[in-house]
Protein backbone atom coordinates (compact mmCIF):
# COMPACT_ATOMS: atom_id res chain seq x y z
CA UNK A 1 0.00 0.00 0.00
CA UNK A 2 1.26 3.28 -1.02
CA UNK A 3 2.02 5.62 1.54
CA UNK A 4 -0.62 8.41 0.13
CA UNK A 5 -3.19 5.26 0.23
CA UNK A 6 -2.27 4.81 4.01
CA UNK A 7 -2.61 8.08 5.08
CA UNK A 8 -6.18 8.38 3.54
CA UNK A 9 -7.46 4.60 5.20
CA UNK A 10 -5.69 5.52 8.47
CA UNK A 11 -7.18 9.39 8.03
CA UNK A 12 -10.86 8.08 7.43
CA UNK A 13 -10.54 5.38 9.94
CA UNK A 14 -9.87 7.99 12.53
CA UNK A 15 -12.27 10.38 11.34
CA UNK A 16 -14.94 7.35 11.23
CA UNK A 17 -14.37 6.67 14.98
CA UNK A 18 -14.35 10.00 15.97
CA UNK A 19 -17.98 10.24 14.25
CA UNK A 20 -18.96 7.02 15.72
CA UNK A 21 -18.25 8.09 19.26
CA UNK A 22 -20.09 11.64 18.51
CA UNK A 23 -22.99 9.46 17.85
CA UNK A 24 -22.72 7.65 21.14
CA UNK A 25 -21.93 10.44 22.92
CA UNK A 26 -24.99 12.71 21.41
CA UNK A 27 -27.48 9.83 22.34
CA UNK A 28 -26.11 8.92 25.61
CA UNK A 29 -25.94 12.87 26.58
CA UNK A 30 -24.29 11.98 29.44
CA UNK A 31 -24.12 15.51 31.33
CA UNK A 32 -27.71 16.11 29.54
CA UNK A 33 -26.07 18.73 27.45
CA UNK A 34 -28.84 18.55 24.54
CA UNK A 35 -31.74 16.97 26.61
CA UNK A 36 -31.60 14.24 24.43
CA UNK A 37 -34.77 11.54 25.67
CA UNK A 38 -34.03 9.05 28.68
CA UNK A 39 -34.14 5.39 27.60
CA UNK A 40 -34.57 2.91 30.84
CA UNK A 41 -31.57 0.98 30.72
CA UNK A 42 -29.65 3.47 28.27
CA UNK A 43 -29.45 6.54 29.89
CA UNK A 44 -32.66 7.39 31.78
CA UNK A 45 -30.09 8.01 34.63
CA UNK A 46 -27.32 10.51 34.46
CA UNK A 47 -24.49 9.61 36.89
CA UNK A 48 -22.26 11.66 35.10
CA UNK A 49 -24.17 15.14 35.09
CA UNK A 50 -24.19 15.16 38.68
CA UNK A 51 -20.14 15.51 38.40
CA UNK A 52 -20.91 17.91 35.97
CA UNK A 53 -23.63 19.78 37.85
CA UNK A 54 -23.27 23.61 36.41
CA UNK A 55 -22.70 22.60 33.02
CA UNK A 56 -25.58 20.53 33.12
CA UNK A 57 -28.20 22.56 34.87
CA UNK A 58 -27.06 25.88 32.59
CA UNK A 59 -28.49 23.56 29.70
CA UNK A 60 -31.18 22.17 31.09
CA UNK A 61 -31.97 25.74 32.40
CA UNK A 62 -32.21 27.22 29.20
CA UNK A 63 -34.32 24.75 27.99
CA UNK A 64 -36.96 24.59 30.83
CA UNK A 65 -37.66 28.06 31.06
CA UNK A 66 -39.02 27.63 34.55
CA UNK A 67 -41.66 29.38 36.55
CA UNK A 68 -39.94 29.05 39.47
CA UNK A 69 -35.53 29.02 40.47
CA UNK A 70 -34.95 27.50 43.61
CA UNK A 71 -31.13 28.71 44.63
CA UNK A 72 -28.54 27.42 46.58
CA UNK A 73 -26.15 24.95 47.41
CA UNK A 74 -25.98 21.13 47.48
CA UNK A 75 -28.52 21.35 50.29
CA UNK A 76 -31.17 22.26 48.33
CA UNK A 77 -29.80 20.77 45.17
CA UNK A 78 -30.59 17.29 46.97
CA UNK A 79 -33.39 18.19 49.25
CA UNK A 80 -35.46 20.16 46.92
CA UNK A 81 -38.07 17.84 44.71
CA UNK A 82 -39.19 20.26 41.95
CA UNK A 83 -41.61 17.43 41.16
CA UNK A 84 -42.96 17.68 44.17
CA UNK A 85 -46.80 17.49 44.77
CA UNK A 86 -46.56 20.04 47.33
CA UNK A 87 -45.94 23.37 45.28
CA UNK A 88 -48.72 25.13 44.23
CA UNK A 89 -50.00 25.31 40.24
CA UNK A 90 -48.52 28.72 39.71
CA UNK A 91 -45.25 27.76 40.87
CA UNK A 92 -44.78 25.23 38.21
CA UNK A 93 -42.85 24.40 36.61
CA UNK A 94 -39.44 24.67 39.10
CA UNK A 95 -36.11 24.20 38.29
CA UNK A 96 -33.81 23.50 40.55
CA UNK A 97 -30.53 25.49 40.39
CA UNK A 98 -28.70 24.15 43.74
CA UNK A 99 -24.96 24.42 42.70
CA UNK A 100 -22.64 22.55 45.28
CA UNK A 101 -19.98 24.78 47.04
CA UNK A 102 -22.17 27.35 46.32
CA UNK A 103 -21.85 30.79 48.12
CA UNK A 104 -23.45 34.18 48.49
CA UNK A 105 -22.35 35.53 45.67
CA UNK A 106 -22.67 32.19 43.26
CA UNK A 107 -25.66 32.35 44.15
CA UNK A 108 -26.71 35.98 42.89
CA UNK A 109 -25.16 34.73 39.67
CA UNK A 110 -27.30 31.90 39.16
CA UNK A 111 -30.40 34.06 39.96
CA UNK A 112 -28.79 36.73 37.20
CA UNK A 113 -28.61 33.67 34.74
CA UNK A 114 -32.03 32.47 35.47
CA UNK A 115 -33.69 35.96 35.15
CA UNK A 116 -32.70 36.22 31.98
CA UNK A 117 -35.06 33.39 30.58
CA UNK A 118 -37.65 35.78 31.34
CA UNK A 119 -40.02 33.14 32.87
CA UNK A 120 -38.97 32.98 36.42
CA UNK A 121 -41.65 34.23 39.16
CA UNK A 122 -40.69 33.35 41.92
CA UNK A 123 -37.13 32.59 43.38
CA UNK A 124 -36.58 30.11 46.36
CA UNK A 125 -33.06 31.33 47.80
CA UNK A 126 -31.76 28.77 50.03
CA UNK A 127 -28.90 30.72 52.10
CA UNK A 128 -26.63 28.87 54.72
CA UNK A 129 -25.17 30.53 57.56
CA UNK A 130 -22.04 28.62 56.36
CA UNK A 131 -22.09 30.66 52.73
CA UNK A 132 -22.46 33.70 54.33
CA UNK A 133 -19.77 33.57 56.71
CA UNK A 134 -17.54 32.69 53.83
CA UNK A 135 -18.43 34.88 51.02
CA UNK A 136 -15.81 36.34 48.80
CA UNK A 137 -16.87 39.44 47.66
CA UNK A 138 -17.04 39.51 43.54
CA UNK A 139 -18.52 42.11 41.35
CA UNK A 140 -18.21 39.63 38.40
CA UNK A 141 -21.78 39.48 36.71
CA UNK A 142 -23.05 36.72 34.71
CA UNK A 143 -23.44 37.21 31.47
CA UNK A 144 -25.13 35.43 28.69
CA UNK A 145 -22.83 32.16 26.93
CA UNK A 146 -21.70 33.17 23.61
CA UNK A 147 -21.63 31.16 20.58
CA UNK A 148 -18.40 29.68 21.02
CA UNK A 149 -19.11 28.87 24.48
CA UNK A 150 -22.21 27.42 23.91
CA UNK A 151 -20.03 25.58 20.34
CA UNK A 152 -17.39 24.36 23.26
CA UNK A 153 -19.96 22.92 25.38
CA UNK A 154 -20.96 20.71 22.38
CA UNK A 155 -17.32 19.86 21.86
CA UNK A 156 -16.86 18.66 25.03
CA UNK A 157 -20.05 16.39 25.59
CA UNK A 158 -19.63 14.70 22.56
CA UNK A 159 -15.86 14.99 20.69
CA UNK A 160 -13.57 14.24 23.86
CA UNK A 161 -12.16 11.13 25.49
CA UNK A 162 -14.31 12.53 29.06
CA UNK A 163 -17.20 12.62 27.38
CA UNK A 164 -17.18 8.95 25.65
CA UNK A 165 -15.58 7.86 29.15
CA UNK A 166 -18.56 9.46 30.66
CA UNK A 167 -20.67 7.66 28.42
CA UNK A 168 -19.63 4.64 28.75
CA UNK A 169 -20.18 5.33 32.66
CA UNK A 170 -23.40 6.14 32.14
CA UNK A 171 -24.78 3.09 29.90
CA UNK A 172 -23.11 0.53 32.50
CA UNK A 173 -24.07 1.28 35.21
CA UNK A 174 -28.13 1.52 34.42
CA UNK A 175 -29.03 -1.37 36.26
CA UNK A 176 -26.89 -0.31 39.27
CA UNK A 177 -29.29 0.03 42.74
CA UNK A 178 -29.17 3.50 43.94
CA UNK A 179 -27.18 4.77 40.68
CA UNK A 180 -26.98 8.85 40.98
CA UNK A 181 -29.05 10.88 39.04
CA UNK A 182 -29.52 14.35 37.57
CA UNK A 183 -32.96 14.74 36.65
CA UNK A 184 -34.83 16.87 33.79
CA UNK A 185 -35.52 19.62 36.58
CA UNK A 186 -32.34 19.51 38.02
CA UNK A 187 -32.38 18.13 41.38
CA UNK A 188 -29.22 15.29 42.48
CA UNK A 189 -30.85 12.31 43.42
CA UNK A 190 -30.09 10.97 47.12
CA UNK A 191 -28.36 8.02 46.18
CA UNK A 192 -25.07 9.00 47.17
CA UNK A 193 -25.69 9.48 50.62
CA UNK A 194 -27.61 6.40 50.56
CA UNK A 195 -24.83 4.40 49.22
CA UNK A 196 -22.69 5.98 52.14
CA UNK A 197 -24.91 5.26 54.64
CA UNK A 198 -25.59 1.55 53.54
CA UNK A 199 -21.48 1.30 53.44
CA UNK A 200 -21.03 3.07 56.46
CA UNK A 201 -23.94 4.09 58.78
CA UNK A 202 -25.13 7.13 59.41
CA UNK A 203 -22.62 7.19 62.45
CA UNK A 204 -19.54 7.41 60.89
CA UNK A 205 -20.75 9.65 58.15
CA UNK A 206 -21.43 12.22 60.98
CA UNK A 207 -18.69 11.37 62.27
CA UNK A 208 -16.46 12.34 59.11
CA UNK A 209 -18.57 15.14 58.78
CA UNK A 210 -18.35 16.73 61.86
CA UNK A 211 -14.71 16.61 61.78
CA UNK A 212 -14.34 17.75 58.46
CA UNK A 213 -16.59 20.77 59.43
CA UNK A 214 -14.70 21.53 62.69
CA UNK A 215 -11.60 22.09 60.82
CA UNK A 216 -13.14 24.60 58.52
CA UNK A 217 -15.24 26.36 60.74
CA UNK A 218 -12.05 27.01 63.20
CA UNK A 219 -9.22 27.88 60.56
CA UNK A 220 -12.32 30.68 59.62
CA UNK A 221 -13.54 31.45 62.85
CA UNK A 222 -10.34 33.27 63.71
CA UNK A 223 -11.55 35.73 61.56
CA UNK A 224 -14.43 36.18 62.27
CA UNK A 225 -14.96 36.27 66.15
CA UNK A 226 -15.79 40.10 67.38
CA UNK A 227 -16.14 41.21 64.08
CA UNK A 228 -19.90 39.94 63.53
CA UNK A 229 -21.49 43.73 62.37
CA UNK A 230 -18.48 44.56 60.31
CA UNK A 231 -18.43 41.51 58.55
CA UNK A 232 -22.36 39.91 58.61
CA UNK A 233 -24.44 43.13 59.52
CA UNK A 234 -26.83 44.73 57.68
CA UNK A 235 -24.24 47.03 55.70
CA UNK A 236 -21.82 44.57 55.40
CA UNK A 237 -20.61 42.92 51.83
CA UNK A 238 -22.61 40.13 52.35
CA UNK A 239 -26.27 41.67 53.16
CA UNK A 240 -25.07 44.14 50.07
CA UNK A 241 -25.42 41.33 47.47
CA UNK A 242 -28.19 40.16 49.31
CA UNK A 243 -30.12 43.02 48.33
CA UNK A 244 -28.47 43.10 45.21
CA UNK A 245 -30.44 39.89 44.43
CA UNK A 246 -33.77 41.17 46.28
CA UNK A 247 -33.16 44.50 43.55
CA UNK A 248 -32.86 42.18 40.89
CA UNK A 249 -36.29 40.81 41.46
CA UNK A 250 -38.25 43.86 41.59
CA UNK A 251 -36.76 44.71 38.52
CA UNK A 252 -37.72 41.34 36.96
CA UNK A 253 -41.12 40.85 39.02
CA UNK A 254 -39.85 37.90 40.74
CA UNK A 255 -40.99 37.23 43.57
CA UNK A 256 -38.10 36.20 46.31
CA UNK A 257 -38.58 33.53 49.28
CA UNK A 258 -35.27 33.50 51.42
CA UNK A 259 -34.86 30.84 53.58
CA UNK A 260 -32.23 30.16 56.20
CA UNK A 261 -31.64 26.55 55.39
CA UNK A 262 -31.88 23.73 58.56
CA UNK A 263 -28.39 22.10 59.99
CA UNK A 264 -28.63 19.39 62.58
CA UNK A 265 -27.47 19.98 66.18
CA UNK A 266 -24.17 18.95 65.73
CA UNK A 267 -23.37 21.46 62.99
CA UNK A 268 -25.48 24.30 65.32
CA UNK A 269 -22.94 22.88 68.58
CA UNK A 270 -19.58 23.40 66.26
CA UNK A 271 -20.56 26.99 65.72
CA UNK A 272 -21.26 27.75 69.56
CA UNK A 273 -18.35 25.97 70.48
CA UNK A 274 -15.70 27.94 68.02
CA UNK A 275 -17.98 31.37 69.59
CA UNK A 276 -19.39 32.05 66.29
CA UNK A 277 -23.24 32.16 67.83
CA UNK A 278 -23.20 35.78 68.09
CA UNK A 279 -22.35 35.81 64.20
CA UNK A 280 -25.49 33.44 63.42
CA UNK A 281 -27.33 36.24 65.48
CA UNK A 282 -26.17 38.71 63.54
CA UNK A 283 -27.11 36.98 60.58
CA UNK A 284 -30.79 36.32 61.36
CA UNK A 285 -31.32 40.23 62.81
CA UNK A 286 -29.94 41.16 58.96
CA UNK A 287 -32.43 38.90 57.49
CA UNK A 288 -34.93 40.20 59.68
CA UNK A 289 -34.26 43.31 58.63
CA UNK A 290 -34.98 42.43 54.67
CA UNK A 291 -38.79 41.46 55.75
CA UNK A 292 -40.01 44.18 54.50
CA UNK A 293 -38.63 43.60 50.62
CA UNK A 294 -39.04 39.83 50.46
CA UNK A 295 -40.55 36.91 52.56
CA UNK A 296 -37.78 35.59 55.07
CA UNK A 297 -37.61 32.24 56.44
CA UNK A 298 -35.35 30.49 59.32
CA UNK A 299 -35.07 26.90 59.52
CA UNK A 300 -31.98 27.15 61.37
CA UNK A 301 -32.89 26.09 65.14
CA UNK A 302 -33.13 23.11 67.76
CA UNK A 303 -36.32 21.73 67.08
CA UNK A 304 -37.38 18.30 66.92
CA UNK A 305 -36.38 17.56 63.54
CA UNK A 306 -32.92 18.99 63.68
CA UNK A 307 -31.74 17.38 67.15
CA UNK A 308 -32.51 14.16 66.48
CA UNK A 309 -30.11 11.58 68.02
CA UNK A 310 -27.17 9.51 65.96
CA UNK A 311 -26.55 6.28 66.06
CA UNK A 312 -23.01 5.17 67.41
CA UNK A 313 -20.15 4.52 65.01
CA UNK A 314 -20.29 0.99 63.84
CA UNK A 315 -24.39 0.68 64.40
CA UNK A 316 -25.86 0.11 60.53
CA UNK A 317 -29.28 -0.57 61.53
CA UNK A 318 -29.38 2.64 63.15
CA UNK A 319 -31.42 5.16 61.54
CA UNK A 320 -31.89 9.03 60.95
CA UNK A 321 -34.76 10.38 59.62
CA UNK A 322 -34.07 14.18 58.56
CA UNK A 323 -30.52 14.44 58.05
CA UNK A 324 -27.62 12.81 55.72
CA UNK A 325 -25.06 14.44 57.88
CA UNK A 326 -25.23 17.31 59.72
CA UNK A 327 -25.01 19.91 56.90
CA UNK A 328 -27.40 17.77 54.32
CA UNK A 329 -30.95 17.24 55.21
CA UNK A 330 -33.36 14.96 53.01
CA UNK A 331 -36.14 15.48 50.79
CA UNK A 332 -38.67 14.73 53.68
CA UNK A 333 -37.47 18.02 55.61
CA UNK A 334 -37.29 19.53 52.39
CA UNK A 335 -40.63 18.59 51.54
CA UNK A 336 -41.84 19.93 55.04
CA UNK A 337 -39.76 23.11 54.46
CA UNK A 338 -41.65 23.80 51.64
CA UNK A 339 -45.20 23.27 53.50
CA UNK A 340 -44.50 25.18 56.35
CA UNK A 341 -43.87 28.33 53.48
CA UNK A 342 -46.99 27.65 51.33
CA UNK A 343 -49.14 27.81 54.36
CA UNK A 344 -49.37 24.07 56.59
CA UNK A 345 -49.32 25.35 60.49
CA UNK A 346 -46.20 23.98 62.33
CA UNK A 347 -43.33 24.86 65.05
CA UNK A 348 -40.91 24.15 62.47
CA UNK A 349 -39.46 27.45 60.65
CA UNK A 350 -39.95 30.85 61.61
CA UNK A 351 -40.94 34.27 59.39
CA UNK A 352 -38.61 36.39 60.04
CA UNK A 353 -39.46 39.78 60.10
CA UNK A 354 -38.10 42.94 62.24
CA UNK A 355 -41.14 42.49 64.74
CA UNK A 356 -40.37 38.52 65.25
CA UNK A 357 -36.66 38.40 65.45
CA UNK A 358 -36.17 38.88 69.25
CA UNK A 359 -38.76 36.73 70.11
CA UNK A 360 -37.06 33.97 67.81
CA UNK A 361 -33.68 34.33 68.68
CA UNK A 362 -34.47 34.04 72.77
CA UNK A 363 -36.59 30.97 71.46
CA UNK A 364 -33.35 29.65 69.95
CA UNK A 365 -31.34 30.15 72.63
CA UNK A 366 -33.81 28.76 75.13
CA UNK A 367 -33.93 25.76 73.03
CA UNK A 368 -30.10 25.23 72.72
CA UNK A 369 -29.91 25.18 76.51
CA UNK A 370 -32.93 22.74 77.01
CA UNK A 371 -30.85 20.59 74.15
CA UNK A 372 -27.79 20.38 76.08
CA UNK A 373 -29.36 20.13 79.23
CA UNK A 374 -30.69 16.48 77.91
CA UNK A 375 -27.63 15.64 76.01
CA UNK A 376 -24.95 16.98 78.31
CA UNK A 377 -22.40 14.31 76.72
CA UNK A 378 -22.80 16.33 72.99
CA UNK A 379 -20.19 18.48 73.09
CA UNK A 380 -17.90 16.07 74.19
CA UNK A 381 -18.54 13.57 71.44
CA UNK A 382 -17.85 16.07 69.10
CA UNK A 383 -14.91 17.12 70.60
CA UNK A 384 -13.91 13.32 70.37
CA UNK A 385 -14.53 12.91 66.54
Amino acid sequence: MSTSRYIIVWTSAVLLLLVGAGIFNLAVDPFDVFGVRRIDGFNATKPQASDHTFLAKSHQLARQRPATIVLGSSRPDIAIDPYSKIWPAEFMPVFNFGIPGNELFGIGRNLEQAAATGRVKFALIFLEAEAILSANPSNLPWTPPTPFENARDALKSTLTMSALGASLATVLTQRQPDNPDLNERGATSEAGFRGEVRIDGYGELFTQKNDWYLTQARQAARRWVGQEEQLFGPESPSFLRVREMLGLCRLRNIKPILILAPSHADRLETFAALGLWPAIETIKRGLASLGDEAEVWDFMGYDPQTTEAVPRRGDFAGQVQWFWEPAHFKRALGDLILRRIFGEPGDFGVLLTPVTIDARLAHVRAAQESYRTMYPTMRKRLAQE
